[in-house]
């Protein structure tokens, strides 16, 4: 592909080597470049293995820092002012005591109710609602290899701005491990094999193992989600984050965001998941989802 580039813009002639042309670019050049461009030298791309608790397969997780995705979210380059979700055009004004409606995010009881539990220092603190969005996509048609990434939103942001992509940023993806690997893997370790002594130094502790177990199987989703929203956890932890906001043209120094997660967005599956009921759809079962009030 760079190739072809290079020749039709005359850069390269077909008996050049790319090696020598002055104007091709390793891709371990580019990667380096595009990180520093776009700030993501530290936080993003972590890489944690674990051993699913119901399953025991080796499963693992790519997930990024949430400081660092909320940061390039809250300096995103295409909002504008009226992207922001605020009340009578002051980010520090609270909840409207006559509010007789219900709209976009700050008008739920969710955030009602939050707010007057942990703004405690009004004119200093914002409180950031951030949804968070899991939903699978296939990677092919005949593929079953799908890829889900869990992802959030700034609740600062209208819903109208939240139904653009780059209002939405990536915290980890949810793998699709397979049990019967592991499995295979302990087999051939525990049998006492010379070939399963490079297993047994690469296997993680219990995984692969056989029977024993008490975990509902929605928990593997569960322990993955650990992973890849601990770093929320501590930023919530901790009491949030300072940042130095604009909006309309004013910079409000120091002012302290307070995150909290209202819902998450997700289909049937992932949602009896989290919810750990009803993930079974077999013939016997008495509903097949969590809404169902249809018997089978």
């Amino acid at each position: 592909m760079h190739r072809w580039h290079l020749e039709c813009n005359g850069l390269i002639s077909p008996y050049e080597s790319l090696k020598t042309s002055p104007h091709f670019l390793v891709k371990e050049k580019v990667y380096k470049m595009l990180r520093e461009r776009h700030n993501m030298e530290e936080g993003y791309v972590n890489k944690t293995a674990i051993v699913l608790p119901s399953t025991k397969a080796d499963a693992k997780i790519v997930w990024n820092d949430s400081k660092m995705v909320i940061q390039s979210l809250l300096v995103e380059p295409r909002a504008t002012p009226e992207d922001y979700l605020v009340f009578d055009e002051d980010p520090f004004a609270p909840p409207r005591e006559d509010l007789d409606y219900i709209a976009d995010l700050n008008t739920g009881k969710s955030y009602l109710e939050t707010w007057k539990k942990l703004i405690t220092k009004p004119g200093k603190q914002i409180l950031m609602p951030t949804p968070l969005y899991i939903d699978g996509a296939a990677t092919g048609h005949f593929v079953d290899l799908p890829i889900t990434p869990v992802k959030i939103a700034l609740g600062i942001h209208t819903r109208t701005a939240r139904e653009k992509a780059h209002f939405w940023g990536t915290l980890g993806y949810i793998p699709s491990p397979t049990k019967i690997k592991s499995k295979a893997k302990r087999q051939l370790v525990d049998s006492g094999h010379a070939d399963g002594t490079i297993s047994y130094h690469q296997m993680l502790e219990n995984e692969g193992q056989v029977g024993g177990t008490t975990h509902h199987p929605s928990q593997d989703l569960h322990a993955m989600l650990d992973v890849i929203l601990a770093s929320y956890v501590k930023l919530q932890k901790t009491g949030g984050v300072k940042w130095d906001l604009m909006y309309k043209g004013k910079l409000y120094e120091g002012v302290e965001l307070v995150f909290f997660v209202p819902f998450i967005r997700c289909d049937t599956d992932e949602a009896d998941k989290l919810c750990g009921s009803y993930t079974s759809r077999g013939k016997n079962v008495a509903q097949l989802c969590r809404y169902c009030k249809c018997p089978t």
